[in-house]
């Protein structure tokens, strides 16, 4: 072993510049291959992470109808605990939180601008938004239950409200005697009368997400000037509830939605039939409506959908980081292989000397492994330095932890993978050097052996500098000059083809993401409103039909209330 540990510390005395370079080589590429074998565990987990950090609930209650309201007298009326009645319900075994999570007539506008529509939510709970549909909170912080200005905002809505927080933002609310005529106001934002109720100051406190905000399309509708339903939203509390209904001098058991609550069931939806069972029985004129019926705040449908859209990134990112490895395999094992044979006259020295075959490839090898070891290390150190980079794309929205990320089992994989693959790429050229005859050399006049492709250039009328480039470019040369020119340029060819198939790739998925027409939204302008009441035909149809700024104009029918299609539940079902 002495033998060997001096020749190694001679060879990384005289040759420590190729030590260098393999490692630099071998590290960089497996520390991108890395990055994206790690981005691809943390891009799919992201949605997933985020969906049961969100606690999301489960379904609904409704105890009476949303609109009118109920008229609520006596003690009750003036606090924001349950009724009795509804109380029963929520103390069943199965119920793990709860909150109301009401929809507020109100504008950020004196006069409705649909360039500005607010969907403006409320909770009358203290849990709400803490203990259930908990929202990730990009900027600031969640509100004070108890403050009756504190809110928070989805980025949507930061986003067309330009605000931050900090900011102040004015609502006009409705009045009580608006409210009344509730049936009129249900699709008041598109084409109602004006809110001409009490002005309220509120402040931004924090600025989140909910998985239904984890969606591709939103912003890109957003950027284009197109209001979505759900799109940009308020989030307020049980403290702003109060204040609403003293300003407004109603009780607040009158507030449109306190008789609605979602809940969280301890063991999710295998809990929900006796759960409703239980509720029916307990209130048999409640209405209970589970996530699949429709019934839920739908966070579990909008993570679903955005996982499928994140799959597609996963893939990408496993391919990319199989071609990393392919290409960095390809390089390496070519100027590893290639150092190796050129160094076969200090190894038939060696020899001389009296080294034995297994000697000769334990030397070999044991560079290898050193070299290994350190680009295990670089390509760790590389795919934690570029992990901020992850998740990227639709993932990115629903991570949890942006930043820094180690991820432990694919980095320790990596760091034995990289020195396993380095000294397996020398095993072939160090068994070659340990076998041949103790006299490498070659005459230097020995004649080298031209270029076949170089050879057929030459009768055809090609210019003479295009054929002597191909013969010099494609000659292996001679003795120790010689060279393996084929895997050097099936390196560079597979370098260059992942490159630009990588590229090819990202850039084809980000013009599909940001062209909507190429997913199917192909019209300009949303009309109408699926939550009214009216007849749209009526008012809506003959608009459109007159209007010459019309090409075409098809209507769409939410039929919300749960389908069986094949077996499969289905919450919603559109109709053309």
């Amino acid at each position: 072993m002495s033998v060997v540990w001096f020749w190694l510390i001679q060879d990384a005395r005289a040759r420590w510049r190729t030590w260098v370079l393999w490692t630099a080589l071998v590290g960089f590429g497996g520390g991108i291959a890395l990055t994206a074998f790690a981005g691809a565990r943390r891009t799919d987990a992201a949605v997933p992470q985020m969906l049961t950090y969100s606690r999301p609930d489960d379904g609904s209650v409704a105890f009476g109808q949303f609109c009118p309201p109920q008229h609520v007298t006596g003690p009750n009326a003036t606090s924001l605990a349950p009724l009795p009645v509804e109380a029963r319900v929520l103390r069943l075994p199965q119920v793990a939180s709860f909150q109301r999570e009401m929809f507020l007539f109100a504008s950020v506008r004196p006069i409705f601008d649909a360039s500005s529509n607010l969907n403006v939510i409320a909770t009358a709970d203290a849990q709400g938004y803490r203990t259930l549909d908990r929202p990730l909170i990009v900027a600031g912080r969640v509100p004070d239950p108890t403050s009756g200005s504190d809110v928070w905002v989805n980025v949507l809505a930061a986003n067309m409200l330009h605000v931050h927080v900090g900011s102040e933002v004015r609502l006009y609310t409705y009045s009580a005697a608006q409210l009344q005529g509730c049936g009129n106001l249900v699709g008041a934002q598109s084409h109602g009368p004006a809110p001409n109720g009490p002005v309220l100051t509120v402040r931004i406190a924090g600025i989140g997400r909910l998985p239904t905000d984890v969606n591709a399309v939103l912003p890109l509708a957003q950027a284009a000037g197109v209001n979505y339903e759900g799109q940009s939203n308020m989030f307020l509390g049980p403290g702003f509830v109060a204040r609403y209904a003293a300003s407004l001098g109603i009780p607040v058991h009158d507030v449109l939605g306190t008789n609605i609550y979602y809940v969280r069931l301890r063991h999710g939806q295998s809990d929900w039939s006796a759960f409703s069972t239980a509720a029916s029985k307990s209130d048999p004129n409640a209405l209970v409506q589970s996530e699949a019926d429709g019934g839920s705040s739908g966070e579990q449908a909008a993570a679903a959908s955005a996982q499928r859209g994140v799959h597609v990134e996963v893939v990408a990112l496993v391919l990319f980081g199989a071609f990393a490895v392919l290409v960095t395999l390809v390089l390496a094992g070519q100027l590893i292989a290639r150092q190796i044979l050129i160094e076969r006259d200090e190894y038939a020295l060696l020899r001389s000397l009296g080294a034995r075959h297994a000697q000769i490839r334990v030397v070999v090898l044991s560079r290898a492994a050193l070299v290994g070891a350190a680009a295990s290390i670089v390509a760790v150190a590389v795919a934690i330095v570029a992990s901020p980079l992850m998740p990227f794309g639709l993932a990115r929205q629903a991570e949890l932890h942006p930043g820094v990320d180690v991820d432990a089992p694919v980095l320790a994989a990596g760091l034995a993978v990289i020195g396993i693959l380095v000294v397996a790429l020398a095993v072939v050229p160090a068994i070659v050097v340990s076998r041949g005859p103790l006299d490498q050399t070659r005459p230097s006049d020995a004649p080298s052996r031209q270029p076949r492709l170089g050879r057929l250039l030459a009768l055809t009328a090609l210019p003479i500098t295009t054929v002597m480039g191909v013969r010099f470019g494609l000659r292996r040369g001679r003795g120790r000059t010689a060279v393996p020119v084929g895997s050097a340029l099936v390196g560079a060819i597979a370098a260059v083809a992942t490159l630009v198939g990588a590229l090819t790739f990202a850039a084809s998925l980000d013009h599909l993401i940001r062209t909507p027409r190429q997913q199917g939204w192909n019209w300009d302008v949303l009309v109408g409103n699926p939550n009214t009441t009216s007849d749209p035909w009526s008012a809506t149809v003959p608009k459109l039909a007159h209007n010459q700024l019309v090409g075409s104009y098809s209507g769409m029918v939410d039929l919300n209330g749960g389908f069986t299609l094949d077996g499969h539940v289905v919450a919603n079902v559109l109709a053309i």
